[in-house]
Formats: structure tokens, C-alpha cells, sequence
């Protein structure tokens, strides 16, 4: 029978410590990948999506000759690389900036589908986080009346995670303002307040075909929200939230102009 001196015995368990290390990084990188994956791809097309066009605007403002100034209308130039964005995934067709969160993202769509973007990232790879999602009921304009975009609650951080911040009224105050930016235009919304409803009760339909749960939130909300702004265009940003029980958190905002 072998025996181990005592040289081998510390050699065995130095080895022994290692491969557990080893087994640890490996699990460890395993169970991180996705969220690195995520901040790569965000990176990469803002770096796409911001090639050093940010200064156009839609309006130009020119002076007067008595030194007053003129507001001259010019053919929109949007500060979002749409061209080369496309190249990269023809689907997408947006892009979404809330300031003071993560949430800065490319906007995918696809008509009448709801399950890709799930499970798929902006640049149409097969990934956990998925994309910005606007609800496949919605067109491809985004002009709706009420217009729908979905995003994974992501534990880093990144996606939509920030969306069930809102429920917190000192949140929500600090971060009302949120941008959209097209192809055609760029559009402000201000956020005017959330509804959290359980998973198994939410289906897409009761969003943008009925309206259902937007016209539950506007008679919960405030004791009725006025008509005129109910009769504005309204956005609602959707992620899974997780209390005391599988729930989806819906932020309402209401464009500006």
C-alpha cells in the first residue's frame, strides 16, 4: 500500500485547492457571462448608435438683422446613427434615453411578435437579457395612442431593471423625462405614474389592442386623470418585478410634444 509523506500530502492538497479555484472562476464567469455580454453589446452600439453627430437638431435658431432671433424649420437629422444600426439588425427602429438610469438602448420590433426580442439581444443573437422590445401590436412608426415597450428586469442593473424604481414616488420625480428617439423625429415623455399587476393576470392584448390595464391605471390614478391628458399620446414601459410574489410593473409617461 502507498503511503504519502508528508511533502505529497501538501503538494496534494495545494493541487486539490486549485482546482477548486479553478471550478469556482469558471462557475463564477458562467453565472456572470450574460451581464457582461449585455454591457459589451450596449457599449458597442452606442458606439454605433453616436458616431459624433449628437450637436443636429430639428430646429435652427437664426438672428434677426434687429438682433432678436428666428426660428427657421429644417429637415429633422436625427443624432442617432439609424443607418448603421439597421445594418446591424434591420428591426431595429428606435432608441430610448431615461436620464439618471441605465436605461440608454436601441428599440427592436417585430409585427404582431412579442417572444423574440425575449429572448434574443438588439443585434439578433441568441441571449438571456433579450432587447428593448416595442409590443409587435404596434407599428413600426410607433404612433399609436398608446405605445408599449417591454424589458428584462436584469439583476446588474442593466435593461429595464430601473422601471420598478418608479414605484418609488422620490424616484419617479427625480426621473421623469425620458426620450425617444426615431428615424423621422425624437419625442419627450414625462412619466406620471406606475401599476404593478401579477404576471399571471398581464397579457400583452390587455396593452395595446384594448387598452385595458392603461384605462384601469387612469381611473385608479389620482381619482381620474384629467380627459385632455388621457386623450395624449402615452407610453408605457413594462419589466417583471419581484415582491412577495411574480408581478409586472407598468410606468405610464405622457408625451410632451
Amino acid at each position: 500500500m502507498c503511503r504519502l509523506t508528508g511533502g505529497d500530502y501538501a503538494m496534494t492538497r495545494r493541487t486539490f485547492a486549485i482546482l477548486l479555484l479553478l471550478v469556482a472562476g469558471i462557475c463564477a464567469y458562467r453565472g456572470s457571462s450574460p451581464y457582461i455580454e449585455a454591457r459589451m453589446e450596449q457599449d458597442y452600439l452606442k458606439k454605433a448608435a453616436f458616431p459624433g453627430n449628437a450637436g443636429n437638431r430639428s430646429k435652427g435658431d437664426e438672428h434677426n438683422g434687429d438682433g432678436t432671433i428666428r426660428e427657421e424649420m429644417v429637415q429633422y437629422s436625427s443624432p442617432i446613427d439609424f443607418e448603421t444600426l439597421q445594418n446591424i439588425n434591420p428591426d431595429i427602429i428606435g432608441w430610448i434615453q431615461i436620464p439618471g438610469t441605465a436605461i440608454d438602448y436601441p428599440i427592436c420590433w417585430r409585427a404582431g411578435d412579442n417572444e423574440y426580442y425575449m429572448t434574443h439581444s438588439a443585434e439578433g443573437e441568441k441571449r438571456a437579457f433579450g432587447a428593448i422590445m416595442l409590443d409587435g401590436a404596434n407599428s413600426s412608426a410607433a404612433e399609436e395612442h398608446l405605445v408599449v415597450l417591454y424589458g428584462h428586469h436584469m439583476r446588474n442593473g442593466t435593461m429595464f431593471k430601473d422601471i420598478v424604481r418608479y414605484t418609488d414616488a422620490d424616484f419617479l420625480n427625480a426621473h421623469k423625462s425620458i426620450s425617444l428617439f426615431f428615424p423621422d423625429r425624437e419625442e419627450r415623455c414625462s412619466v406620471i405614474g406606475t401599476i404593478v399587476c401579477p404576471a399571471k393576470s398581464f397579457e400583452p392584448s390587455q396593452m395595446v389592442e384594448e387598452e385595458l390595464l392603461f384605462k384601469e391605471w387612469c381611473r385608479n390614478s389620482w381619482n381620474g386623470l384629467p380627459e385632455e391628458t388621457i386623450q395624449k399620446k402615452m407610453l408605457a414601459l413594462v419589466t417583471c418585478s419581484y415582491g412577495s410574489r411574480d408581478e409586472r410593473t407598468i410606468c405610464f409617461a405622457v408625451a410632451e410634444n
